[in-house]
């Protein structure tokens, strides 16, 4: 057999090896580009479950000299509810852990809404009194506030509470929820709740206000 029979005896199993290696070339491609996706995406889910879990308000950098709950002035509240319940004294932490913006007019609306589940027989609702840190986290907002926006947060809420409870007041006509709209989606319960108020709609200071259906028998 000559060199030229050899070489075309043996050129279609060297094209069928090549047809070979680079359909399989393509087929590692296709899943490792498979893989990234599916691990991007599954990396997503990741980062935004881990942000759900975190506090929704982060400390700003304390400017002052002020670390923990013993910096923070005290509030010994005498005023009573309705139901002659009284009031916690970290409340207006937990009011200013809420929301650290200062704003009057909010810390009136959460106090209203803690005044009317207290009245309904329901706790505070406020989540942010859970934090393992709230002294702390309070006293560096309190601190921040004070000397960047000359505000006094803590001031303003305890005027809040002081406000709705010892005069009876309520700004957001019989809510007992609220979610920051403004920041975070509706809440899954609300669809099971009448919007009462909205607080600077189409904002990021958006705060919506519910109160539970009353069903018709």
């Amino acid at each position: 057999m000559t060199n030229e029979d050899y070489l075309r005896f043996k050129r279609p199993k060297l094209e069928d090896d090549y047809s070979v290696i680079v359909k399989l070339r393509w087929k590692i491609a296709l899943i490792a580009f498979l893989l990234g996706f599916i691990s991007g995406i599954l990396l997503i889910k990741i980062i935004k479950a881990e942000e759900n879990l975190k506090p929704r308000n982060v400390a700003h950098q304390n400017p002052v000299t002020l670390t923990g709950a013993s910096m923070l002035p005290p509030f010994k509240s005498p005023i009573k509810t309705k139901g002659d319940f009284p009031l916690p004294d970290n409340l207006y932490m937990g009011i200013i852990a809420e929301d650290t913006s200062g704003d009057y007019q909010i810390y009136l609306s959460i106090a209203s809404v803690i005044r009317n589940r207290f009245n309904n027989g329901l706790n505070s609702g406020l989540v942010a009194l859970k934090r393992q840190n709230l002294g702390q986290f309070v006293g560096q907002e309190y601190a921040y506030a004070l000397k960047i926006k000359k505000i006094d947060l803590i001031k303003l809420a305890t005027k809040a509470i002081q406000e709705i409870f010892k005069n009876n007041k309520d700004y957001v006509n019989g809510a007992t929820h609220y979610e920051h709209t403004g920041v975070y989606p509706a809440p899954y319960w609300a669809k099971n709740m009448q919007i009462v108020k909205v607080l600077y709609p189409h904002t990021k200071k958006e705060i919506i206000f519910y109160k539970q259906l009353i069903r018709r028998k």
